[in-house]
């Protein structure tokens, strides 16, 4: 049946003939048969506007939310009924309704309709973003938190003497980004990285001019990924053989940590039959 191509029900098909709707009037009526509302003409040739760019899905839950009339209403009055604007309302009132779910507002019928509309949805986005920038900052805190953990644990085992040149460690995200400022490179992005334990990341200077950055380097488990200086440019002699260095000591570093641990259990059943031999003799 023709309704049934159309996904229409009879009285839905009648109307689509008797408006001899458009294809996107017809996805309209489609969208109101799922939500089980019923339109009256004038209103489905004005959500066609106001939801000229959204999927028939979108506009099944606009619909399921009820008061169809006064929501057109509320939108012609604020749009002046200027198509274009129309056409941007819907998308801004979503805008608006997710903005109260992210507040924790619920909706009533007060904050539905908002008085002054744009206002308050700029009110909110600038309340969302102080949200988010506080929640960016202590995030940013726990993870700076974490590196320098990381970092203490990882000295042991990458730093060696040289003469000339010495590590220094990032133990914040400002030090990543300073880092890749001042070495046009993108290492700012690798804060996340280390703090996830994929990679390890430090920077090599010279002894004579510490604060001023040399080489940007990175190693995984000890061995070295990549030495760059400035503009990523490949680094010198000097401090590549630095890096080779480096990998020796992690290497001699990592069999000594896993002979101690070996040593652990052995110590532990000792004095386990010490304790026993005790026991016995009294």
């Amino acid at each position: 049946k023709l309704e049934d191509t159309l996904k229409l029900d009879k009285v839905r098909m009648r109307q689509a003939v008797r408006m001899n709707v458009t294809r996107k009037e017809l996805q309209i009526l489609q969208a109101s048969k799922w939500a089980d509302v019923t339109l009256q003409d004038d209103w489905v040739r004005k959500l066609a506007i106001c939801f000229k760019y959204k999927s028939k899905d979108d506009i099944v839950i606009a619909l399921e939310r009820g008061n169809i009339e006064k929501l057109l209403n509320y939108w012609e009055k604020i749009t002046e009924g200027d198509e274009k604007k129309l056409q941007e309302i819907a998308r801004d009132y979503d805008d608006y309704l997710e903005q109260l779910g992210r507040l924790h507002i619920p909706l009533t019928k007060s904050n539905r309709f908002p008085a002054n509309f744009y206002e308050t949805h700029i009110q909110y986005a600038k309340q969302i973003q102080e949200m988010e920038d506080k929640q960016k900052k202590a995030d940013t805190r726990r993870k700076n938190s974490i590196l320098k953990k990381l970092v203490e644990k990882q000295k042991e085992l990458y730093e060696c003497q040289d003469r000339e040149l010495m590590i220094v460690w990032p133990t914040t995200k400002k030090d990543f980004e300073v880092e890749g400022q001042l070495q046009h490179n993108c290492v700012g992005g690798y804060f996340e990285k280390m703090v996830n334990q994929s990679t390890t990341v430090f920077f090599i200077r010279k002894k004579e001019s510490p604060e001023i950055p040399f080489c940007t380097v990175e190693f995984n488990k000890g061995k070295l990924i990549q030495c760059r200086i400035k503009f990523n440019a490949t680094a010198p002699d000097e401090a590549i053989e630095y890096c080779r260095k480096i990998a020796e000591h992690y290497e001699k570093e990592t069999l000594k940590r896993l002979s101690e641990e070996e040593k652990e259990p052995d110590k532990a059943a000792g004095s386990k039959t010490s304790r026993k031999g005790v026991k016995k003799a009294c």
